[in-house]
């Protein structure tokens, strides 16, 4: 279950002037640590072709890993280090307000050596904010991320299927409010703290009854 109490929808232009990020940015976040699991060169590899279509594009990864430091050698051989920045690791209040700055949550998430993902709590944190979410279509994903309703699956390792998605994200603003009110929606009538304990609630007495 997801805080909803804590992910919380805010101000986003309050936020952005608070954090002196621009108004007109599209803002892509992707939350979680920087290994190899997590596929984050297939979204560095989708920006080029986003550029094309939406000039004002900012890519803000948040979280550590071992890959940092080859991420960002990655990023700089593709001379994207003023669109695609790395925050490092966010918590409390700070993760929320990254929460509500954006417009789109980005988990291009890969099967590696067999491991994949189950369904990452930073997916449905996104959601509680209003944040519609894109994902590879791997492990858990699906148990969270809809297609045309609260975001979109792609297939894994396909930097074509993902610069698309985003391109047509960004091309249909009603389409993206549609989809980021649903999710919001969506935490709150199934995957909430208070939804979940209830759930548990009801399996406990149960068994307790008999």
């Amino acid at each position: 279950g997801i805080d909803t109490h804590r992910f919380q929808k805010k101000d986003k232009q309050a936020l952005r002037k608070r954090y002196k990020i621009s108004l007109d940015a599209k803002i892509i976040l992707s939350v979680g640590r920087l290994s190899e699991k997590k596929g984050l060169t297939y979204l560095i590899d989708a920006v080029p072709s986003l550029l094309k279509k939406h000039k004002h594009i900012l890519v803000l990864l948040i979280g550590g890993g071992e890959l940092e430091y080859y991420l960002k050698e990655y990023v700089q051989q593709k001379g994207l280090e003023k669109i695609i920045l790395f925050l490092g690791p966010k918590l409390g209040e700070e993760l929320v307000d990254y929460y509500n700055m954006g417009d789109v949550c980005v988990f291009p998430s890969i099967i590696e050596q067999g491991d994949t993902e189950g369904l990452p709590s930073a997916v449905l944190e996104a959601m509680s904010t209003g944040l519609a979410v894109i994902g590879s279509d791997v492990g858990g994903m699906s148990d969270g991320i809809f297609n045309d309703f609260n975001g979109y699956l792609v297939p894994q390792k396909s930097v074509e299927a993902l610069a698309e998605r985003l391109i047509f994200f960004f091309d249909h603003p009603t389409i993206q409010k549609k989809l980021s009110q649903n999710a919001y929606t969506f935490i709150r009538e199934k995957v909430s703290w208070d939804i979940t304990k209830q759930k548990f609630y009801e399996i406990y007495q149960r068994f307790y009854h008999g």
